[in-house]
């Protein structure tokens, strides 16, 4: 926007003078632009300037909140939405305000005769604005349309606001303030007398606070009652403040208030442009004819153009742009200036600049309502109507001066872009690590209004992009510009002083010359200066390459930077040149994109820059990478590599470049490929090289000096050229050992596209891991030494495996990602570990035993150790230990070895078979262990060569039994002790004297096997027992030999007497057991331990209890003996209530029904005689079996009120949760 006048495109903001804070060259305010007139009114203030430290912060407050560079949006000034922009101006106490009416004409007398007699005298002698078209001193008098001084007027000239500042001091008396107010009220009065509407305010700085000087209120009540301001808006009172924050709150409030009053102002100023544009009539001068005065759609311009301005003023950006729109088409009307008006008129290109600035303003206001999509849409309308405009009218678009306007139109909506500042085009923080979009971050362009996106799809170019985007057209209209002049006849660049008339009119209806020098000053003879077109297109390319890098548009960023490049070659500033394409050369993205045809003009234009700057490194490098990436067109040039700098080389050392993988192109491409991803150690191993040639037709043959291999910590292998021998597609090559490298030879030659494979054998001494670390293509001549090296894995990896087959190249996959990489591993051991007795499942408690067989398969005598470890997933290790097996019977000849975990294997001869013996202790929990085996050892021909032969197998544990435990009490048949009993005082502490106790404890185990295990007998283990009580376990169920089945269940039953060491011990006893079962896989094999652990056992010994046994009376009259145990083991007298039940199943003999009282430390035995009803035959059941009777026995303590539950004690009898207490009786024998 440089070329436009600055009124023209700026930005208008109320202006506010600031009088008595300091004057504008102390703070840096913009100095008016306009020269003061000494007609106008002058405004003075008497008082003194206020001083010191606070006036300064005040001022420096105020200044701070002037809106000329803040961006063009709605959002930009802090503060609530609808704030008003003020543009601040610091003056001192005197300023002078424009005239409003321009001075009559100077009466003389005069003999010519007077022109428009019968115009009125009122007409003629009507004053109007010095810059009216009615005025004859104004620039566009008589029939020019605008000037951007009216703008310069209203925005640097004549504020919206004056605000004066005074100081008010506590200590001085009430009539020290006559001078403020003489001062206030000659300001009002010489702003009413200068016509201008300008609001007034002041504001009075003290420096006490009205509660510390109480005059002071007085004081400020007089100066508003004489001087009639308001103290809501236009008189300030500032006590004083202690910080910034306050005193900036203080001129917010200040501004906030004069708000209102400034758009008051401004909106008096639009009805007063309306009311003149509604009159209809063209206004008439006395010093002009009516036919070269303004036309009516020229005013209706000017008004139009006014309310916008006026509206702007406002921040009414929606307004301004409707009357700024009109005035466009009042411009382009049928009867508008453009169509009425000779394009060769100074008038004619006054209306352009004025269209131009309209057009801005449009632009503008559209970027301030955030409406994007139109913005651009305005943009390229008025280009397509200018265009047309200029075609028709005009001079044409195909001259340099249209350029330059194209340029100039871009460069605008760059800079509105940039000045706008809106926020879909500011880069954006990613809000979470999933949004990897890279739009996401980058604002490039701005999405179309939500008007627009749901209606239509709109191209791309109707969308607003970036600030790059625009500068990018800036620049291409400057080169079309520099193009067009350069094609200017050598007769127009002359100078027009010494041109013949007929030439210079000729010259002037050809050129368009808006806003651009004549065709002698654009592009003069040579011995002249002119303009400097590639200077602007670099500085433009500067700008639009920082937009683009910011936008990460880094492809668009390189084409500018190659544009600019090729722009200075073209005009032989190679040096410069080198600025942009070398960086471009050394970082672009087009030599990883493969974008050869881009790449290509890039080097194209390097190798031009280098040869004429003498860089004969980078002419050899760019050289090298155009045999396989250059254009077509500099093939033609045939480049040869060999003698490419013999002219720029200097007779002395040879040029030494190194070249390498992604930051230059090789014309020659190199991958390599191992024959198989694992080898061994001194054994061949197979590799493939293969050369491939991408340079262009005509660049003939390329031979190289040699190819040197880099792999890993072994010798470099080094293939020299020979040109004698044969160029084969396929060449097999034998490497020798020349000390530090392996060398071989062969021709190396390659025709462009030829592909050359090199299979070699290379045999490796060490067991690691081995990559290709680096390929080297080398080419010496007599004047330089050109070295490429391919480091990078992606360039050298390839896929295939090439193989000749009648005469053409096979290729053969190699099923694997890396080719350069191979695993060499130590000789293949030999010796094989057979194992003999796993099994699929073992389980837990069982001890596992191996056979472990060493078989010799190497062809010499091998000396080592075998190792062995058992380790759970956790790293818990399992014991375990070898044992020495010869010709092992059984389990007494084994021998424990030396070592738990390691074993000597020596002098183990070629096919000797050793045995030995491995014994894992059983587990306690069913966890997965990890059994290995290594053998290290080494063969008696290489004891250097260290070998080892390593077995892993998995030992799988898992739990063999399942069981369910019942405890109950049992009756005791031994008599209870007394404290009656001599004995019980006299027995000795470690004797029980406690009540004997019997219980019987029963299992019922199940297996969880997959196979038939043998039990051999179960017995119960003690884990934990008090030392308060004995314990004893009889003689168990019968322990036999049982086969069971997967899911078979089986039972066991023991029998347990437990006593108290003390009669008076209370507490229950305690007991933690598990029930040990042995068992075997078959009869003949070893016999195993699982240890089940019993759930802990509580035993009550304090507690009264009822225990029942019955058995099969011997007595005619009865048959069911059942015994009641009534049992007081407390030192308490119980008395308990006793009652048998009726039962319809049964008849019974005994006490019905009666109270029995049991001393403590006592018990009683109450029978019954059952006599089952019914024949004896007729309690057979349908198995022959028997039956259950359920005789029901109440026992209440009749002092607790609490019943006693009945136990089962004994064979035949078992309580059952819902019917109690049952009886068998069993059916009588056949």
């Amino acid at each position: 926007m440089d070329d436009l006048p600055t009124d023209y495109t700026e930005h208008n903001l109320p202006l506010v003078l600031l009088s008595g804070l300091g004057d504008e060259d102390v703070v840096g305010g913009d100095g008016g632009g306009l020269p003061r007139q000494g007609s106008g009114t002058k405004l003075v203030i008497q008082t003194p300037e206020c001083e010191g430290e606070r006036a300064r912060h005040l001022l420096q407050q105020f200044v701070n909140r002037d809106g000329s560079l803040l961006a063009w949006n709605s959002n930009a000034l802090p503060g609530p939405t609808g704030t008003l922009r003020f543009r601040m101006q610091a003056i001192g106490r005197d300023y002078t305000l424009p005239p409003r009416k321009a001075a009559p004409l100077a009466q003389s007398p005069s003999t010519e005769k007077p022109i428009n007699r019968s115009r009125s005298p009122s007409k003629s002698a009507e004053l109007h604005s010095p810059l009216s078209p009615l005025s004859p001193g104004s620039p566009i008098f008589p029939d020019g349309v605008f000037t951007p001084l009216w703008l310069a007027k209203h925005q640097r000239q004549i504020p919206a606001v004056f605000v004066a500042f005074f100081d008010i001091k506590a200590d001085d008396k009430p009539a020290s303030d006559d001078q403020i107010k003489t001062d206030i009220n000659a300001v009002r009065a010489a702003i009413s007398r200068s016509g201008f509407k300008t609001r007034f305010a002041a504001v009075l700085l003290s420096d006490k606070s009205i509660l510390h000087a109480a005059d002071l209120e007085d004081r400020l009540a007089s100066i508003r009652r004489v001087t009639n301001l308001d103290s809501k808006t236009s008189l300030f009172f500032m006590p004083p403040v202690s910080s910034q924050s306050e005193m900036g709150a203080f001129v917010q409030g200040v501004l906030s208030a004069l708000q209102p009053s400034v758009i008051e102002y401004y909106r008096d100023l639009t009805k007063h442009a309306r009311r003149k544009k509604t009159r209809g009539s063209i206004p008439l001068t006395a010093t002009a004819p009516a036919s070269q005065s303004l036309s009516n759609v020229g005013w209706n311009v000017r008004y139009e153009m006014k309310q916008g301005v006026f509206a702007e003023f406002r921040q009414e950006m929606d307004v301004a742009e409707r009357h700024y729109s009109q005035a466009i088409e009042d411009l382009f009307n049928p009867e508008g200036i453009f169509e009425t008006t000779p394009s060769w008129s100074p008038r004619w290109d006054e209306a352009r600049l004025l269209c131009d600035a309209l057009a801005l303003r449009v632009i503008r206001c559209q970027l301030w309502n955030n409406l994007t999509t139109g913005a651009a849409q305005s943009w390229s309308n008025y280009r397509l109507r200018m265009k047309d405009l200029v075609d028709r009218r005009g001079k044409g678009s195909q001259t340099y001066g249209w350029e330059a306007w194209e340029s100039r139109w871009a460069k605008v909506m760059a800079e509105l872009t940039r000045r706008a500042d809106l926020p879909a085009l500011r880069n954006q923080t990613k809000q979470s690590l999933d949004d990897i979009s890279e739009s996401a971050g980058l604002g490039t362009f701005a999405a179309p209004e939500k008007s627009l996106s749901t209606t239509e799809r709109l191209p791309p170019f109707t969308l607003l992009h970036h600030a790059g985007y625009w500068l990018r057209l800036a620049i291409n209209g400057t080169r079309s510009r520099w193009q067009r002049a350069l094609t200017i006849p050598a007769e127009d660049r002359s100078s027009p002083d010494g041109s013949p008339a007929s030439a210079v009119a000729k010259r002037s209806r050809a050129y368009d010359t808006y806003l651009v020098p004549p065709p002698h000053k654009e592009f003069p003879l040579p011995e002249k200066q002119g303009i400097d077109h590639v200077t602007i297109i670099t500085e433009l390319s500067e700008h639009a390459i920082r937009e683009f890098s910011g936008k990460g548009q880094n492809r668009m960023s390189e084409q500018t930077k190659l544009d600019a490049g090729r722009d200075l070659v073209n005009a032989g500033r190679f040096g410069e040149a080198m600025t942009y394409l070398l960086p471009l050369w050394e970082n672009c993205s087009w030599r990883s994109d493969d974008w050869h045809s881009l790449y290509g003009e890039l080097l194209s234009e390097l190798h031009r820059c280098a040869r004429h700057t003498g860089n004969a490194g980078l002419v050899l490098k760019v050289t090298w990478e155009l045999l396989g990436a250059g254009p077509a067109s500099q093939q033609n040039e045939n480049l040869d590599i060999i003698r490419c700098i013999d002219d720029m080389s200097d007779g002395t050392a040879a040029l030494s470049v190194q070249c390498k993988d992604r930051e230059i192109l090789s014309p020659i491409t190199a991958s390599f490929a191992f024959t198989n991803k694992q080898g061994f150690v001194g054994e061949p191993l197979g590799c493939q090289l293969t050369l491939i040639s991408k340079a262009h037709q005509d660049t003939g043959s390329l031979a190289l000096s040699k190819v040197e291999l880099v792999i890993d910590t072994v010798k470099r292998i080094v293939i020299f050229h020979d040109g004698e021998k044969s160029p084969d597609q396929v060449n097999r090559l034998r490497l020798e050992n020349a000390g530090d490298v392996f060398k071989t030879a062969t021709n190396l030659a390659l025709m462009p596209h030829e592909r050359r494979v090199f299979n070699l054998a290379l045999t490796l001494r060490e067991a690691q891991a081995v990559r290709l670390q680096e390929a080297v293509l080398v080419l010496t001549t007599d004047k330089f030494d050109l070295r490429h090296s391919f480091a990078s894995e992606s360039l050298l990896q390839t896929p295939i495996w090439q193989f000749e087959y009648d005469g053409e190249l096979v290729p053969s996959s190699l099923n694997r990602d890396e080719s350069t990489t191979v695993e060499v591993l130590p000789k293949p051991p030999k010796i094989q570990v057979l194992l003999h007795g796993l099994h699929q499942q073992h389980y837990v408690g069982e001890q596992v035993r191996l056979q472990v067989e060493l078989v010799n398969g190497e062809a010499d005598r091998a000396n080592g150790t075998i190792r062995q470890r058992v380790v759970a997933q956790d790293d818990i290790v399992l014991p375990s230990k070898w044992m020495r097996a010869g010709n092992i019977e059984n389990d007494d000849q084994l021998v424990a070895a030396d070592d738990a975990v390691e074993q000597k294997v020596e002098k183990f001869q070629p096919s000797q078979v050793m045995k030995l013996d491995l014994i894992v202790d059983a587990p306690t929990e069913p966890i997965a262990h990890t059994l290995t085996f290594d053998v290290d050892y080494t063969l008696a021909s290489e004891p250097s060569t260290p070998l080892r032969k390593t077995l892993v197998v998995e030992l799988a544990y898992a739990t063999l039994f399942e069981a369910k435990f019942n405890f109950g009490p049992l009756v005791h048949s031994e008599p209870w002790p007394s404290y009656f009993d001599p004995a019980l005082l006299s027995a000795s502490d470690d004797e029980p004297s406690g009540i004997p106790q019997r219980w019987r404890l029963g299992s019922q185990i199940t297996s969880v096997a997959s196979e038939d295990i043998h039990i051999k007998g179960a017995e119960i283990v003690i884990d934990r027992i008090a030392n308060d009580a004995t314990f004893k376990v009889l003689e168990s169920s019968e322990n036999k030999d049982q086969v069971l089945a997967p899911i078979a269940k089986t039972e066991k039953s023991f029998q347990i007497l437990t006593q108290k060491f003390s009669l008076d011990d209370r507490r229950p006893t305690i007991l933690e057991l598990s029930l040990a079962v042995s068992w075997a896989r078959d009869a003949d094999s070893a016999t195993n331990t699982t240890r089940v652990t019993v759930p802990r056992l509580n035993m009550p010994s304090s507690e009264p209890r009822v225990l029942c046994v019955a058995a099969v009376s011997e007595q005619d009259t009865s048959d069911i003996l059942l015994q009641y145990y009534l049992e007081n083991p407390s030192t308490h007298f119980l008395t308990f209530v006793v009652t048998l039940e009726a039962n319809d199943d049964f008849a019974f003999s005994g006490p019905k029904h009666r109270t029995l009282s049991l001393a403590p430390f006592s018990r009683h035995l109450i029978t019954y005689n059952l006599l089952v009803h019914g024949n004896r035959e007729e309690i057979k059941l349908a198995d022959g079996q028997g039956r259950w009777i359920w005789p029901v026995l109440q026992v209440l303590d009749s002092y607790f009120q609490k019943s006693l539950r009945v136990l089962a004690a004994g064979p035949g009898v078992r309580v059952d949760p819902q019917r109690g207490l049952g009886v068998w009786v069993p059916a009588p024998k056949a």
